[in-house]
């Protein structure tokens, strides 16, 4: 079977790239929008937020976790006590409707992007990783 990760690559950069994806919007805000484009671990909050719940809301997440919490540390989120997490998540209006499960995927998320990427969410997948391999990661 050949490799075809680089023209799907280069697709996707070329989509990235076009007016199309360029107007497109994730999250419920443009402020929410930037922050998941521009923030790898952002990014990644919202992947493991967007379950069971409306997709814009758990990809606007980050944004609203980042104003509740003051920060959006990495290393300080890694710190945070699940319960502390999960009382942040709960707050009217809920983050989500799990709040639990999702403070303690957000902090192992956060612990293990600390201690195997040196604090940096995007060197997940800056070796043109297979989906397989991200899954694992």
């Amino acid at each position: 079977m050949a490799d075809n990760r680089i023209p799907i690559a280069q697709k996707l950069i070329e989509l990235s790239d076009s007016q199309e994806m360029k107007e497109s919007t994730f999250a419920e805000s443009p402020e929410a929008d930037q922050l998941i484009l521009s923030d790898p671990f952002a990014f990644l909050l919202a992947v493991i937020f967007d379950q069971m719940i409306v997709a814009e809301r758990a990809w606007t997440v980050p944004f609203l976790l980042r104003s509740r919490l003051g920060h959006f540390d990495v290393a300080q989120l890694a710190r945070m006590d699940p319960a502390d997490l999960e009382r942040i998540i709960r707050i009217e209006p809920a983050l989500h409707r799990f709040p639990a499960k999702m403070a303690k995927w957000a902090i192992m998320a956060a612990q293990r992007v600390e201690r195997q990427y040196g604090g940096d969410a995007g060197r997940i997948w800056n070796d043109t990783p297979r989906a397989s391999d991200l899954q694992n990661r």
